[in-house]
């Protein structure tokens, strides 16, 4: 929550851009900005004959492609921190897609983008029986919510069968309240427990549409960790 803060100014894209210093583009050491970069030093240097019509268009056309590659990123980011609030790192998405012996498109969103709704403080969250991710993690420290009838000790990613327990009086009326992530967990309201009843590679294609579709594209989130 108090990374949030710092990214307020960048909400509106169209500013970011209108408002972006030419010197720290010309800083970046990426090789994708070198083409960039010569077009800038080159403006600084030596007008643009505003004469030579195909020369200006090209200019502009390779900055507007740069502003649209960029624009995609930074929204991109911004919605990978915003879904798990800041807790998942962009490196660890980089880290599957570079170091897994992963082939597949879908399998790489399922180990990057759905196995992280399986830890137990994120799974509580994104279910609706917390307000917050720090809420889940203050309630699994402090004994209120249980995995497999014992009190833990570290977050842990959570497997097909395992079940979640809650003191009596944390409990109240939450567990009839809940209509996130009903594709993967059940509720057992006699007992008031909740049992995960599929794996992350147990999701058909509907599952994934469901749980991450309207919270980020898909291709967009693809393309730009492949880009990294």
């Amino acid at each position: 929550m108090r990374k949030q803060g710092k990214y307020t100014k960048f909400e509106r894209s169209t500013l970011f851009f209108n408002t972006y210093p030419v010197s720290r583009i010309l800083n970046f050491n990426r090789p994708k900005w070198t083409k960039l970069q010569k077009t800038l030093k080159l403006k600084q240097t030596k007008p643009f004959d505003l004469q030579n019509n195909q020369l200006t268009k090209l200019n502009y056309k390779l900055w507007d492609k740069v502003q649209t590659c960029y624009k995609k990123g930074h929204d991109t980011r911004l919605s990978l921190n915003l879904l798990f609030d800041f807790s998942i790192s962009i490196s660890y998405y980089k880290k599957i897609l570079r170091f897994s012996n992963i082939t597949e498109k879908r399998a790489f969103i399922i180990k990057s983008l759905i196995k992280p709704f399986f830890r137990f403080d994120i799974l509580l969250w994104k279910s609706g029986l917390t307000s917050s991710l720090y809420e889940a993690r203050q309630l699994i420290f402090c004994g209120k919510v249980f995995l497999n009838n014992k009190k833990i000790k570290n977050i842990c990613y959570l497997q097909k069968g395992d079940v979640i327990s809650f003191q009596e009086k944390f409990i109240s009326n939450k567990l009839y309240n809940l209509t996130n992530l009903q594709n993967f967990i059940e509720i057992d309201f006699y007992t008031k427990n909740i049992i995960l009843v599929k794996n992350e590679f147990d999701f058909s294609d509907t599952d994934i549409s469901l749980v991450i579709n309207e919270l980020i594209p898909i291709k967009n989130f693809y393309d730009y960790i492949k880009i990294q």
